[in-house]
């Protein structure tokens, strides 16, 4: 069963459109996570972002509030910090990254991370995937994350603490809506499985729908321009501070596990 390793950092990109407003609750969860209620998010920002070739990645963004503008104001600090050339400077953007991360993410709150791969935009269209599935046209890291206490500025870089849980199994049904500039997650007939260290922690029935989010395409340019990926902290309880600039590996074993890890250079 894939697993969420102890050394992953979660890693959201966001290169997006423009925001619309959502009508009702952007994301309705059902379920529990180790014992713990799931609650819905009012807000939910997504990207879409030609790779090489005809590849194409969706990622999303969710948290309690303005999930658009959130990522936009991190994304700029994490771009702050990787530009940082003293001491000072670095301690000052660490402690902009812990405030925001604190008021956004405070002890409690969930976060929701969703990363599409596909070998072009036309499979996102209305498609279902299994989200344990690497062979399929669509390759799907779907994370939830829990804050576990305040997070902390030390030695330039901030220490979030943050408990999370991978998806690693289930049906998940995908439609991405160009015109109206929207993104759906469903599972309606099937629980998703997440898990966390190699154990199931719970299943969610979910119905997320993703809004685009003005200017982050140039946000995410300008943060890559510096070697950076947007890295909120790392994915298993309190964790270290990530150094960054950060990306993230997954690969399956053998015996079908998926397993992550984040490298930093």
């Amino acid at each position: 069963m894939p697993r969420l390793s102890s050394s992953l950092a979660l890693v959201v990109l966001l290169v997006v459109p423009a925001w619309s407003a959502l009508s009702g609750c952007a994301a309705r969860f059902q379920g529990e996570l180790d014992g713990d209620e799931v609650p819905s998010f009012s807000s939910a920002a997504f990207a879409l972002r030609a790779g090489t070739g005809t590849n194409a990645m969706v990622t999303g963004f969710a948290v309690k509030g303005d999930s658009c503008a959130e990522a936009l104001e991190f994304t700029g600090l994490q771009q702050r910090s990787l530009e940082a050339t003293s001491e000072d400077r670095r301690d000052q953007t660490a402690r902009a990254q812990a405030d925001w991360f604190n008021r956004v993410v405070p002890e409690g709150q969930w976060l929701m991370s969703v990363v599409l791969r596909a070998d072009s935009q036309t499979f996102l269209n209305d498609v279902k995937v299994d989200v344990d599935n690497l062979d399929t046209d669509v390759a799907v890291q779907l994370s939830l994350c829990r804050s576990d206490g305040l997070a902390e500025a030390r030695d330039g870089a901030f220490a979030p603490k943050l408990d999370c849980y991978l998806a690693t199994d289930g049906p998940l049904q995908i439609s991405l809506d160009d015109e109206a500039e929207t993104l759906r997650l469903l599972a309606d007939r099937t629980a998703l499985e997440f898990g966390q260290n190699g154990q199931d922690q719970g299943d969610l029935l979910l119905d997320v729908t993703l809004g685009a989010c003005d200017g982050f395409a140039d946000a995410l340019d300008d943060l890559q321009a510096v070697g950076g990926k947007l890295v909120v902290g790392e994915g298993e309880g309190e964790g270290e501070a990530v150094p960054g600039p950060c990306s993230e590996e997954c690969f399956a074993q053998p015996t079908g596990e998926i397993v992550c890890q984040t490298v930093c250079r």
